[in-house]
């Protein structure tokens, strides 16, 4: 993402590099940057569910805005955790939206696909999962 060689990279994340690549220092602010934006938007939502993504194909399609400013899903779901992390007095959980299940609850509960659904839907993904976990 930076143009530096891979080994570069691992020496610079080990400390085995004394120098640090102007490029890599600017993806780092730019990043940190995007994750504070990220932690604002959730600070001025009154969302419970922080909804993350299994690939980047699914980011991409189910979260273009956020997936035009984090590289990868990962990166993204790093961020989500950091939320959750500073924003700990809302009590804020991670979903990992898997297309499949909210398409047949769309389907179900004959809504569109608003922040909204997504919102309900993880929270009944939720209660059907633990629900699920408790049994075993």
């Amino acid at each position: 993402m930076i143009g530096e060689p891979k080994d570069w990279l691992v020496d610079a994340e080990r400390g085995r590099s004394w120098n640090i690549s102007p490029k890599y220092r600017d993806f780092l602010l730019s990043m940190e940057e995007t994750v504070q934006d990220f932690i604002d938007w959730v600070a001025g939502t009154d969302h419970r569910f922080i909804i993350a993504y299994p690939n980047e194909d699914v980011f991409r399609a189910f979260d273009p805005i956020w997936s035009a400013r984090f590289p990868t899903a990962l990166m993204h779901l790093s961020a989500a955790s950091r939320a959750v992390s500073e924003l700990h007095e809302r009590q804020l959980n991670i979903v990992t939206l898997f297309p499949k299940a909210f398409e047949e609850y769309l389907a179900h509960v004959r809504k569109p696909d608003t922040e909204d659904a997504r919102q309900t839907w993880a929270a009944a993904y939720c209660k059907n999962y633990r629900t699920m976990q408790a049994k075993r």
